[in-house]
């Protein structure tokens, strides 16, 4: 979008939410979200570059699974 958030400042945002969630207790989180945070995480997770990631394809309600323990 123009003017809109840049996918650096996205995958920012995903880092600290990640952060903060390897501070609970939780063993397992389910989250719901779009595409643009998906590609962030598999950029943070999965070590892809951006171009990687955005060339994976994410269908419309795929369950995607990624796991922390892998960074």
């Amino acid at each position: 979008c123009p003017e809109g958030e840049s996918f650096n400042n996205l995958i920012q945002r995903a880092q600290s939410f990640l952060d903060d969630l390897q501070q609970t207790p939780f063993g397992k989180v389910v989250v719901f979200t779009h595409a643009g945070i998906i590609r962030a995480l598999m950029v943070l997770l999965q070590h892809k570059t951006p171009e990687e990631a955005f060339s994976t394809s994410i269908e419309y309600g795929e369950i995607i699974n990624l796991n922390i323990e892998e960074n």
